[in-house]
């Protein structure tokens, strides 16, 4: 008997991975020009205003 298993291909397993990356990209890149345009104070009190609403 033969258990037939539900794995993703290496072409999934690929598209996944690029798309969680460009998630990431898009974050960092988020908050890099956020912290450009705002300054440093500002974007930390926004960060911490965020995750205190979040609790």
């Amino acid at each position: 008997m033969s258990i037939l298993t539900a794995e993703p291909g290496t072409r999934t397993k690929r598209r996944i991975a690029l798309l969680a990356g460009a998630i990431v990209f898009v974050m960092l890149a988020g908050a890099i020009m956020l912290w450009a345009h705002l300054g440093t104070a500002v974007f930390l009190e926004a960060i911490r205003a965020g995750i205190a609403y979040c609790f």
